[in-house]
């Protein structure tokens, strides 16, 4: 940068400047930093307002520093706390040193509004790693958990180490810790978790700090991504989904949230099973936007449920609607009854009908089991919808973010080309993984769309790939996941080209509802 341009740069107001730094890249604003000491502050401001470290080469030791650093903490709004490392290796993986040592720091950010947790997937199916798997975790949540609440301590953080099995194993002691750690939570607004475990950590869920950060008035964003069970749908270990009113959603922090993205790698919502009545009998009163991945709708309620929110934005990335599964008598249906409390007191109760005793162990199955239809379309949802969602000013239907194009990292990263030929291809590309539930409501950089594309970031007008049915089979119950109906073979799989023109006159009807509330601005 010349003289002449830097001096006329720095003519402009300081909020005009600031907008147009944000286009730059942040290697670009590192560089900025070393023109001038005007240009370092202003540019100090952008560049260290996203940070992000990785259990990952030095990266835990320049948060550190940056934590350390009084005129460059202040700065930092969002925070990325990532436990990936390169280290293929099994079970190594777990510990890195380092990074353990720099979650406790993450309390020094006292203006942090954004933080980002993102999980390893866990790999390995054998005891042994996922015990550990799970004792790394609750580790690195407890940690951070502790600090945004201001109730982390030295000595705690000792205490707690000592019992877990893996630390001892790997001989982890704690090196580096902040010395002032503050005694007052963060108010933080958005707070999102890639690779979630479907496994309840009830001496987290119920902590003091815990529950300090979740229910927190300034809290109105959260967004989930959950990993299932490696024991498949009928797992005992898929405990997550069931305990969502206890643990991550409970009624008192669904309530003030505005922004609620529920994602997960595989089908959801009926096995594993997850009742949105216990997360909000009455619905979910501030509720503006609603993001879905991969939920399998089977139920009328679930329609009315969702048709009775006052949300504006809906997504639906990956969904689909149970058609059909076999009555399998490897496993007891759920004849229990459901009763809840409003936040008013009031009892509500509501049948279990239609799903599977998640209490129940799977047992082998026998030659009696039948098929049962769901009578569910997605017309029927859509046509509901059309008249109950009073306030919906944009639906997205298809596939998000991450299937939009190959490799969306070149996209984001404008650095990435220069970097091409660079060996540590795994490192770029992480960064980039497990964004969808993120990043709902923008298509991959980069693409452009019209017609349908324009409602659902990969929706294409062949609609049998935006409105999948799922069946189940005895097979998918024990051991996998639902297989979805093949474009190819509609007649033989029990969806009639009939109930597809349905479904799409519905959508349109639907569609065509939302444009004409939003154009007219009511």
């Amino acid at each position: 940068m010349s003289p002449n341009t830097s001096t006329s740069l720095l003519s402009l107001p300081e909020e005009l400047i600031l907008q147009i730094l944000e286009y730059f890249p942040k290697c670009v604003l590192h560089e900025l930093r070393y023109v001038n000491s005007t240009f370092n502050r202003i540019a100090a401001q952008v560049a260290f307002r996203v940070i992000r470290f990785r259990a990952y080469k030095d990266e835990p030791e320049r948060f550190m520093h940056i934590a350390d650093t009084e005129n460059l903490r202040d700065h930092v709004r969002e925070i990325t706390c990532d436990t990936w490392n390169d280290c293929k290796c099994v079970g190594s993986y777990l510990i890195y040193e380092p990074f353990f040592d720099a979650l406790p720091y993450i309390g020094l950010f006292r203006n942090l509004k954004t933080l980002h947790l993102r999980f390893r997937e866990n790999e390995h199916h054998y005891p042994y790693s996922i015990r550990s798997f799970r004792e790394t975790s609750l580790r690195t949540l407890d940690t951070i958990f502790r600090s945004l609440a201001g109730t982390w301590t030295e000595q705690h953080q000792r205490d707690f180490d000592s019992g877990l099995n893996v630390m001892k194993v790997h001989e982890y002691k704690m090196l580096k810790f902040p010395k002032n750690s503050p005694t007052t939570p963060i108010s933080l607004k958005t707070l999102t978790v890639s690779n979630l475990e479907n496994y309840l950590e009830e001496s987290l869920t119920t902590s003091a700090a815990f529950q300090t950060i979740l229910n927190s008035k300034s809290l109105v964003d959260m967004r989930l991504n959950i990993a299932t069970s490696m024991s498949g749908p009928c797992s005992r270990d898929n405990q997550l989904f069931d305990k969502m009113q206890s643990s991550w959603l409970t009624p008192n922090i669904t309530s003030n949230l505005r922004v609620l993205s529920l994602y997960c790698h595989h089908g959801w919502g009926w096995l594993p099973k997850m009742d949105f009545r216990l997360i909000g009998v009455d619905g979910l009163p501030n509720l503006k936007i609603l993001a879905l991945g991969n939920f399998e709708f089977s139920h009328w309620w679930q329609v009315e449920w969702f048709g009775s929110l006052g949300i504006e934005k809906l997504y639906l990335d990956g969904c689909t609607v149970l058609f059909s599964e076999y009555n399998w008598t490897g496993l007891k249906r759920d004849q229990s009854e459901t009763v809840v409390e409003d936040a008013e007191g009031t009892t509500h109760s509501f049948s279990n009908e239609g799903y599977y005793d998640p209490g129940e162990q799977p047992q082998h199955r026998l030659r009696d089991s039948r098929l049962v239809k769901t009578g569910l379309c997605w017309h029927h949802l859509l046509s509901h919808w059309a008249r109950s969602m009073k306030t919906l000013r944009v639906l997205k239907v298809g596939q998000g973010y991450s299937d939009d194009i190959d490799e969306p990292w070149k996209a984001t990263d404008p650095t990435w080309y220069g970097n091409a030929h660079r060996w540590e291809t795994d490192s770029w590309k992480q960064r980039y993984s497990h964004h969808g539930f993120q990043h709902f409501e923008c298509p991959t950089p980069l693409t452009v769309g019209s017609g349908i594309r324009q409602f659902g970031s990969w929706a294409t007008q062949d609609y049998e790939r935006v409105f999948h049915y799922s069946k189940w089979t005895e097979q998918d119950i024990e051991y996998s996941t639902p297989t979805t109906t093949p474009t190819r073979d509609i007649e033989t799989e029990g969806i009639s080209y009939e109930i597809r023109a349905k479904d799409i006159q519905a959508f349109r009807a639907l569609i065509a509802a939302v444009e004409k509330r939003r154009k007219n601005g009511c």
